[in-house]
């Protein structure tokens, strides 16, 4: 990466390091008077941090299910199970390929459950986030509304019929 920044190739390279942790290379060269390179600025930070850590697993769908991030191979770097990470997404049933520029709902099944997820591409990290959640966890709510009115309908309807049936009396 060094290299690439002292010859005018990039300023900023992205790259696993030791351990393959992925670091953001961020360079300045500066030339001399003449134009030729004098000097590289440089730092580095890892992407994969304890902020950015505690965000994605704070991070849900209204609540409910979880949040993960894979690299561009399908690797799991940051899951809420801390087992499945460095793992391929394949452990969790993701199997669809990822791709650049990917912004889609996809369907796995893990354990016998069926899940959705959201997956977006991270193009400047190369990376993928991904929440996720059990068509169950989603429809929730919307069921247990649904059986409430239902239910007050219900109630609804038979005051109506025993007050048509007194009055027709």
């Amino acid at each position: 990466p060094f290299f690439q920044t002292a010859s005018g190739q990039a300023e900023a390279v992205f790259y696993a390091g030791q351990g393959r942790s992925l670091v953001v290379n961020a360079s300045k060269r500066i030339a001399s008077n003449t134009g030729k390179p004098a000097a590289v600025l440089t730092t580095s930070q890892e992407v994969i941090n304890p902020l950015l850590t505690q965000a994605v697993l704070d991070a849900n769908a209204a609540g409910k299910g979880q949040a993960f991030v894979m690299d561009a191979e399908g690797t799991l770097l940051i899951h809420p199970d801390g087992g499945l990470q460095g793992q391929p997404a394949a452990q969790l049933g993701l199997t669809q390929p990822l791709r650049e520029g990917m912004d889609d709902l996809v369907r796995f099944t893990r354990d016998g459950r069926e899940y959705m997820a959201h997956v977006r591409h991270f193009a400047p990290w190369n990376m993928y986030l991904a929440v996720s959640l059990s068509p169950a966890e989603l429809l929730k709510e919307a069921e247990e509304k649904t059986l409430t009115y239902a239910g007050l309908a219900s109630v609804s309807l038979l005051i109506v019929a025993v007050l048509l049936t007194l009055f027709m009396m």
